[in-house]
């Protein structure tokens, strides 16, 4: 338990209580709570940062600039959309390319509706 505890924790960015806390009735409360209840905080801001960066790369490589009039809405677009299929993931193991493979997976999409909007 305590092994799988602290790899959770490494994707949580959470650390263990000291030992005299781990006995208390709130320590064994918390440990029955479900993966899903501990990783809720999973996008520390250092991962946002990260994600904003690859939303940025990625939208400049299809020809969408700061100074592009549909820039803010596209990547806050694909933002939420990439944040939504990251969520998903176990480990932070490889999320880089994740990022990039989320971003790049729907990026023409959303530029398309975005432009589409725009034209409307």
């Amino acid at each position: 338990v305590g092994a799988l505890f602290l790899l959770s924790c490494n994707v949580c960015s959470l650390s263990l209580p000291p030992e005299s806390q781990r006995s208390s009735r709130k320590w064994k409360e918390y440990m029955s709570r479900k993966p899903k209840d501990i990783k809720a905080g999973w996008l520390n801001e250092k991962k946002k940062w990260m994600l904003r960066e690859v939303v940025c790369k990625t939208l400049y490589k299809h020809g969408i600039q700061e100074g592009h009039l549909c820039f803010a809405t596209c990547s806050q677009r694909l933002f939420d959309i990439s944040k939504f299929f990251l969520k998903d993931l176990k480990t932070s193991r490889g999320l880089q390319d994740e990022m990039k493979k989320a971003a790049s997976n729907n990026v023409k999409q959303v530029i398309q509706w975005e432009l589409d909007k725009l034209k409307k």
